[in-house]
């Protein structure tokens, strides 16, 4: 996961990490571990992500899909 991109991203569109929190119902902790990649997002959270982040397609696979 790149998680600059991500980070470049929420900031971007506005939003802060506890916004992306509560839209993925997520703690903060498990955003973190995530983030620092001791955990990974499911599929259900990155849905919510594209959403609420308007993420393109080539967006989505750079920021989860490429390592």
């Amino acid at each position: 996961m790149n998680k600059n991109l991500l980070k470049g991203k929420i900031v971007s569109k506005g939003k802060n990490i506890e916004t992306i929190c509560e839209e993925l119902e997520i703690s903060k902790s498990a955003m973190y571990r995530k983030l620092n990649g001791s955990s990974y997002f499911n599929s259900k959270e990155i849905k919510k992500m594209i959403k609420c982040l308007e993420l393109s397609n080539e967006e989505m696979n750079l920021i989860f899909f490429n390592q």
